[in-house]
């Protein structure tokens, strides 16, 4: 898999600023290759941590999303920040899930749900938790993200 080159780059997490290595990866990376890519490239157990990247641009900067294959349903994008080639991993946190009777787009970011009831009362909603099982989380983790952000 030689699809990485670790690069020095600044990366913007939780609004601060920091140095962090970026990966150089190819456009047509399928979404395991891309967190092989990162497990690959941080010093991290990846049996403790999931990898949760988030970018907002808040540059002026053009840049182009280019498509990660979507294998696993989950959207992924490597953004190519022309101006100095700074490849920026963003993975975003959204499941549309088919349901029997109600399909439901579920952010496991924003703990919400188009259903509303995950909004509403911050109890997870089987679309939630189908989300959250096909991404790998427990139902008690995101029970207790739930119960957490109602405190507030």
């Amino acid at each position: 898999m030689a699809h990485g080159k670790k690069k020095e780059g600044s990366w913007n997490w939780n609004e601060k600023g920091q140095r962090s290595k970026c990966i150089m990866v190819e456009p047509n990376i399928t979404f395991n290759e891309l967190l092989d890519e990162i497990y690959g490239s941080t010093e991290i157990d990846h049996n403790c941590f999931d990898v949760e990247l988030s970018y907002k641009p808040k540059t002026t900067i053009d840049i182009a999303p280019i498509a990660v294959k979507n294998d696993k349903d989950v959207m992924a994008f490597i953004c190519w920040q022309k101006k100095d080639n700074i490849p920026l991993c963003v993975t975003l946190f959204e499941f549309n899930v088919k349901g029997e009777v109600l399909d439901g787009l579920v952010n496991l970011e924003e703990l919400s749900c188009s259903c509303r009831e995950f909004d509403i009362d911050k109890i997870p909603c089987a679309q939630a938790i189908a989300a959250a099982k096909h991404r790998g989380s427990s139902i008690e983790k995101l029970d207790a993200m739930s119960n957490h952000s109602a405190e507030f």
